[in-house]
């Protein structure tokens, strides 16, 4: 199979936005799962879609620039140094090979990824694997929610992430072949969503629909979704509630298609979101995560081979 006829769906979203969800719709019209996934569990227990070892090497990136996934908020993309740069791109090029080693139609997924594009996207370029990315979008307050429910994360935390990883996953992927897909349009009517998808990012699904509707009804059942609501937890900063809203609602603007007017609208959000970071996220973020039962999750696994193999490449440019 020659290099330049793969393909990779990219599912982008908020921890908490639907994604796996999506990702499961997307397993069932043929694109190929990774090879080691995560297991599913009582927060998603239709699958996550993700791979092991893709996880382990976004939060080895995450982690080699002073953040982790739940505290992300003074992430800068250019802050490795050019040869952990290297060792990062080296790992990431590793666990593709090892997920995908013969897929014409990767599925990948990972709500890391959102942070990540400036890593992922050039190394999908450099194997010759077509990026066609779907950003998942779901209403700010049931994120926080839902969020709220799994991992006590602080609201007025998940606010400013789920700001932060919709805007940079937008950012990143303009000009590629991208469609906006909502959680609640999925849920409702799978077949018109994927139609349009289908359409936006120009591909035809190996499985056809009715090939796949009855174990589309139970991959996607209404009971997935355990948060309907639009209005804002309370203990989220004010002056982060209006900017949830604005850009959920200009983000909206996108399953329509392209436009320029659009995406400066969002990236004034985006200025005036890491404004907000600066001056008082990243002290909040220290103040709320102090001694929270997130800073007790094991570090990523990443095999001692592969840093080896990776740290030679980066070391050998």
């Amino acid at each position: 199979m020659p290099a330049q006829d793969k393909k990779a769906i990219v599912i982008l979203g908020m921890h908490r936005s639907g994604t796996s969800a999506v990702a499961g719709a997307i397993d069932l019209l043929g694109a190929e799962r990774p090879a080691s996934m995560l297991e599913a569990g009582p927060s998603n227990p239709l699958g996550y879609f993700e791979a092991y070892s893709v996880i382990h090497v976004n939060d080895w990136i995450l982690r080699m620039a002073g953040c982790t996934w739940y505290d992300s908020l003074g992430f800068d993309a250019e802050a490795l140094d050019p040869v952990t740069r290297r060792t990062a791109m080296a790992l990431i090029n590793i666990a593709i090979g090892a997920e995908f080693p013969n897929a014409s139609l990767l599925l990948l997924k990972d709500p890391r990824l959102c942070l990540l594009l400036d890593y992922w996207l050039p190394m999908l370029d450099a194997m010759h694997i077509e990026p066609m990315v779907l950003l998942v979008l779901r209403h700010p307050a049931e994120v926080i929610a839902s969020l709220g429910k799994r991992d006590a994360f602080p609201p007025p935390l998940a606010a400013a992430a789920w700001l932060q990883h919709v805007l940079a996953a937008e950012q990143a992927t303009r000009g590629r072949r991208r469609a906006l897909v909502t959680y609640e349009e999925l849920l409702t009517d799978w077949r018109a969503c994927l139609v349009r998808v289908s359409q936006q990012v120009q591909i035809d699904w190996p499985m056809a629909f009715d090939a796949v509707a009855d174990r589309m009804a139970h991959r996607l059942p209404g009971v997935l979704r355990h948060h309907h609501t639009g209005v804002v937890d309370a203990k989220v900063t004010a002056s982060l509630v209006p900017l949830l809203q604005v850009a959920f609602d200009t983000l909206l603007g996108l399953q329509a298609g392209e436009s320029p007017s659009i995406q400066q609208h969002l990236d004034e959000i985006r200025a005036a979101s890491m404004t907000w970071c600066t001056a008082r996220g990243l002290a909040l973020a220290k103040e709320l995560l102090d001694g929270h039962v997130l800073r007790r999750l094991p570090k990523e696994v990443i095999p001692d081979d592969w840093m080896q193999v990776a740290e030679g490449l980066a070391r050998s440019v």
